[in-house]
Order: structure tokens, then C-alpha cells, then sequence
């Protein structure tokens, strides 16, 4: 009030800080104040910097809890608690997580796992670090071997899948691989591409498996091999591993990576098959196509990263 009649209201008493008390904790809001002699109205309170005001548990000076949040307003979360690797595990929930992890010391929201990471199949449950390797042409226990717990055998191409391989085409492992062609345990196919040709018909000349009349086939090239490229995982949080498998072990292999717009983003040359190789880290996240050539043979492969 205009107590003395000079036109001014309280002009002996100075201007003081008021701040908006939204959750009445005695702290309010914001940290630049409304200037007046006397309270606004009702919730005004003389102290700022409350950083969420409409939670009276939260405010400058509050104790600090694990809970994921700044309690004191200090622009820290959870300060004074250990933090920890929260791995993401969204796939496929087998307890195990994959990519890089999350360090903080409370649980994000969502399935994120603590201090288990590796996870080289995130979208099989049945694939994780430790896990009983079956015999399945897979990596189940993620350590970077694929049924090492069981004998391998000898497996010669089959391209006819006639029982009969080649013996000039062989692979040693316990299972034969999933990705290119027939295999068999039986050697000695002289014509590969004809299933009535066989040792088993008894005619292929003295059993050798030496291949007669490749040349009278129209456009078979007598050194093709076929040619195949793995990638995993599929989508990716972090980097694609990428192994190049079959094709001709002396002819180099190129690579190149492009982006959803057809743009060239990475190139590697000179590579050999049964090569493993990690790339993608560095990537955004998106839609990619990666592309092996080996000399005429050109596989595609399409990647995601999110």
C-alpha cells in the first residue's frame, strides 16, 4: 500500500527474490526471480533452483537416491554409486546383452542386463556366452568356434547331390557348411554335375573321382567355386562381423559398403577367403549394402544398424 501518500507502495523496504513453489517443497523453480517488496501469492518461497517442481522429493540439498534421477539438482544422476555395464537384451531375452554397454549406475528402463554382454545371436535365446554347444553349424557359446566339441569330418562337394563329392573340393568340419551347395562323406565323383555319374553306378573309370568330359559341359568353368559371405547380427547396435566363406582361395576379394542412398561409404580390397573381419562401428544408424566381388562372382548382403 501507498502508505504515506507519495505515490510509491513500500519504496522503504528493498525488492526481494521470489520463485514459483510448484510441489510445495519449499524450493521453487527456475533460477531467475520474480523482484517484489512482499509474496506475489501463495506458493512463492525465496529459494530457486528446484529442478523438477512438481516433485517435492526432488530439490537442491535433497539427499541423493538410485533412482535414475538428479534428486539434488546438481546435474549429476546418482552420484555416489558405483557404476555399472548395462548390456541391451531386447532380442531375444535370454538374460544375456550385445554391443557396447550403457554405463550408469541405476537400470535403464527396458531389458537391459547387468555385467552380460557378448551375446553373438541377440535375436536366439538359445545362443549366449556359456551356453551347451550342439552340433549345428552355429556358434552357440559365442566364443568364436562354431561345434567344437565335436569330431570333424572329411566333406567333399556334392554339387549334384547324388551321395558323391568331389575330391578336389573338401572341407574338414563336423558338420558341412550350411551355406553353399551338397556335401558328402564320399568321395570320387568324376561328374559332379551328373547324377547318374557316380562310383556307385559304377561308372566312373578305376573309382579315381578324376572329373572326365568337364569340357563338354556348355559353360562350365572347370575352376568355379562357389562363392558365399556371412554377416552377423543382423540388425547390429554396435559393428557386423563379416567372414568370407567358399569361392577360389587364391583370387583377392573387395569389398564395398554403401548407404541407403547408393552413396560409397567404406571399401576394402585385397582380402582372401576365410577372412573374419569387424566393420561398422563408426556407421549411423540405417540401412546398408554391403557387396563382396570375387572376380565375376558378386554376393549382396543388406545391413541395419540402429
Amino acid at each position: 500500500m501507498d502508505d504515506d501518500c507519495d505515490g510509491y507502495k513500500d519504496e522503504d523496504f528493498p525488492d526481494l527474490d521470489w520463485y514459483y513453489d510448484g510441489d510445495n517443497d519449499g524450493w521453487g523453480g527456475g533460477t531467475i526471480p520474480l523482484k517484489r517488496k512482499i509474496s506475489p501469492g501463495d506458493n512463492w518461497v525465496h529459494q530457486g533452483g528446484d529442478c523438477r517442481n512438481d516433485d517435492p522429493a526432488i530439490h537442491p540439498g535433497a539427499s541423493e537416491v538410485l533412482n535414475g534421477k538428479d534428486d539434488n539438482c546438481n546435474g549429476q544422476k546418482d552420484e555416489g554409486f558405483p557404476l555399472k555395464n548395462w548390456y541391451y537384451d531386447g532380442g531375444d531375452l535370454d538374460g544375456w546383452g550385445y554391443g557396447n554397454p550403457l554405463v550408469q549406475a541405476f537400470k535403464p528402463d527396458g531389458p537391459w542386463v547387468e555385467d552380460k554382454g557378448g551375446d553373438c545371436y541377440p535375436n536366439d535365446a538359445s545362443i549366449y556366452p556359456g551356453a551347451p554347444e550342439q552340433l549345428n553349424n552355429k556358434d552357440d557359446d559365442c566364443d568364436g568356434e562354431v561345434d567344437e566339441d565335436f569330431p570333424a569330418q572329411t566333406w567333399y562337394r556334392d554339387s549334384d547331390r547324388d551321395g558323391w563329392g568331389r575330391a578336389d573340393q573338401v572341407i574338414v568340419r563336423p558338420l558341412p557348411p550350411p551355406f553353399y551347395g551338397g556335401w558328402s562323406l564320399q568321395a570320387g565323383d568324376c561328374q559332379d554335375w551328373n547324377p547318374n555319374v557316380n562310383p556307385g553306378a559304377n561308372n566312373c573309370p578305376n573309382g579315381s573321382g578324376a572329373r572326365i568330359g568337364v569340357n563338354t559341359r556348355p559353360g562350365f568353368d572347370a575352376e568355379e567355386l562357389e562363392f558365399a559371405v556371412l554377416a552377423w547380427p543382423i540388425p547390429s547396435v554396435d559393428q557386423f562381423t563379416i567372414e568370407l566363406k567358399g569361392g577360389d582361395t587364391q583370387t583377392p576379394v573387395s569389398l564395398k559398403l554403401f548407404d541407403y542412398a547408393g552413396r560409397l561409404i567404406e571399401t576394402q580390397d585385397n582380402l582372401l577367403v576365410g577372412q573374419i573381419l569387424k566393420i561398422g562401428e563408426q556407421y549411423k544408424n540405417g540401412m546398408y549394402l554391403l557387396q563382396a566381388v570375387q572376380g565375376n562372382r558378386r554376393k549382396a548382403i543388406k545391413l541395419i544398424k540402429h
